[in-house]
């Protein structure tokens, strides 16, 4: 996807790579999902294994931030450090509440799982109509990338149940 778009990640990119980005995170999400749980199943989990889930889902955590901000043609504005900066923030505080609590307990609404669906809508939204539509003024100065960064980052915030968490021995 950023490829078109040279280094400044700005610009109109055409509609149908958009559409095979949306895709291939689609792709990604439900195999990233089984492959873990498949694994459990089989009792072929092991803390290798794990590390190597989670360092694949780091190095697509930065990956992704680049391909969005190219889907929305924002390119290198202040939007890049804000979308970087909240994929990493909630990759890291999932990872570490896994980690310490020796499971993930995700609330209803969600950074993960509802971030996940935000991107992929964005890849659809963006082959659909094109990468303008996220520049455009929707409500009083508000373009709609700058309505869809506040919704996400609200969601990163709710990003647990509001349950204090349980650790191992308490």
């Amino acid at each position: 996807v950023y490829k078109r778009q040279a280094w400044d990640m700005a610009g109109s990119i055409p509609r149908v790579p958009c559409i095979v980005f949306a895709l291939g995170y689609f792709a990604y999400i439900i195999l990233d999902s089984v492959d873990g749980k498949q694994a459990r199943k089989t009792g072929n989990s092991s803390p290798l294994g794990l590390m190597f889930d989670h360092g694949a889902d780091s190095i697509n955590t930065v990956s992704l931030s680049i391909s969005l901000v190219c889907l929305v043609g924002v390119g290198q504005t202040w939007y890049f450090p804000l979308v970087l900066l909240g994929l990493i923030t909630g990759f890291f505080f999932a990872t570490l509440e896994e980690y310490y609590c020796q499971r993930l307990d995700l609330g209803v609404i969600n950074g993960v799982s509802d971030g996940c669906l935000m991107i992929y809508a964005i890849g659809i939204l963006s082959g659909i109509y094109g990468v303008e539509l996220w520049t455009m003024e929707v409500f009083n100065g508000w373009s709609l990338i700058d309505m869809v960064c506040f919704v996400f980052f609200y969601l990163l915030s709710i990003n647990s149940n509001g349950q204090r968490p349980q650790y191992n021995g308490e």
